[in-house]
């Protein structure tokens, strides 16, 4: 809950970039360990899957560190908005130290990006999604850096 980490292969779909590294690093932080997962108002998203905030019996949050080691970046979604402050100052620090997926994931693929301010996700200026962005809800990030450290996630049908 809260944050977004890149697929790794399944049926026919091939894995995102660095999805196995964040599979590997998820795995050495909670493998058999006991975890507490915590959720929140919506406990389960629209394919069924549980949502939940990871802690290690030590305290360790691990859906932050996905974020601050740069495997995963903020998703927020309402109305489960607990620990985004928290989550968007882990994902500040990645983007600051150029952490693996996140360094990548800032890379510019547009001349600037178009952000939703209703939703906090941003789009290709030609995505179809982005066009239907009522005007009192668009925002103009220059750059994908910007849409990030905003808490602004990458829209899944244009891939910004």
């Amino acid at each position: 809950m809260g944050i977004n980490a890149p697929e790794i292969a399944y049926e026919d779909r091939p894995s995102e970039p660095f999805g196995k590294e964040a599979l590997i690093f998820n795995m050495k932080l909670v493998k058999r360990k006991k975890v507490r997962l915590e959720t929140e108002k919506e406990s389960h998203d629209c394919y069924g899957h549980l949502l939940a905030y990871v802690f290690l019996d030590s305290g360790t949050f691990v859906n932050e560190e996905m974020v601050k080691a740069g495997y995963a970046y903020v998703l927020f979604l309402n109305p489960n908005l607990k620990y985004n402050s928290r989550l968007l100052a882990a994902q500040r620090q990645a983007m600051r130290k150029k952490e693996k997926y996140m360094e990548d994931a800032i890379k510019k693929t547009a001349p600037y990006y178009l952000g939703n301010t209703s939703s906090h996700k941003f789009h290709r200026p030609d995505c179809e999604y982005g066009k239907k962005i009522f005007p009192s809800h668009l925002i103009i990030f220059k750059d994908k850096w910007d849409a990030y450290y905003e808490g602004y996630s990458p829209c899944r049908r244009c891939r910004p």
